[in-house]
């Protein structure tokens, strides 16, 4: 909990400790100590470490060449419930589940953290490897391309963090804009 140079650290649970200490003035010393019950990591500080753990450390490569292992709860605190969403869930699903098509895509994943009614969230902007073209077939790359257009409406996307990159589903340069 405490360091011999007196730095604190948070324990995991409520901790009971013994501090002690001498007081000496030279000739004399009076030794002491007392115990104090100190108070571990709240729910809160779990949620912080949690915010801070998705924003700096979870995803650090936004271009995704692989599926992704999304969690649903932070380490052992099965509290912090996290639920994911995506802007296209055939291309990553909420689960983390990757689909590559013949062309590079810009999906947004967001994570949301809730916790005893508090909630925050966090978007990365994602772009998702193309297959590799030379590894398929004509055959295969004239499927890829037809499913890449067969959508029933087209959707356009922001990505504000590429430089207010859009993106249509499906979309195609000789269809216009």
């Amino acid at each position: 909990v405490f360091t011999n140079e007196g730095k604190y650290i948070k324990p995991l649970k409520d901790t009971m400790i013994t501090i002690s200490y001498i007081i000496s003035d030279g000739n004399t010393a009076l030794e002491n100590s007392f115990e104090i019950n100190v108070q571990g990591k709240t729910a809160y500080d779990y949620f912080v470490e949690a915010q801070a753990w998705l924003e700096n450390d979870f995803i650090q490569e936004r271009f995704i060449t692989e599926d992704l292992v999304l969690p649903t709860t932070i380490g052992d605190n099965e509290d912090i419930k996290i639920t994911w969403t995506s802007t296209n869930e055939s291309i990553i699903s909420s689960t983390g589940k990757v689909t590559k098509t013949i062309y590079e895509r810009y999906v947004k994943l967001t994570a949301k953290l809730e916790l005893d009614g508090s909630a925050s969230s966090y978007e990365y902007d994602l772009v998702v490897e193309a297959l590799d073209l030379e590894t398929l077939t004509e055959q295969q790359m004239l499927e890829e391309f037809i499913n890449n257009i067969a959508v029933s409406e087209f959707e356009k996307l922001m990505f504000n963090s590429y430089g207010n990159i859009t993106q249509s589903y499906g979309f195609i340069h000789f269809y216009g804009a």
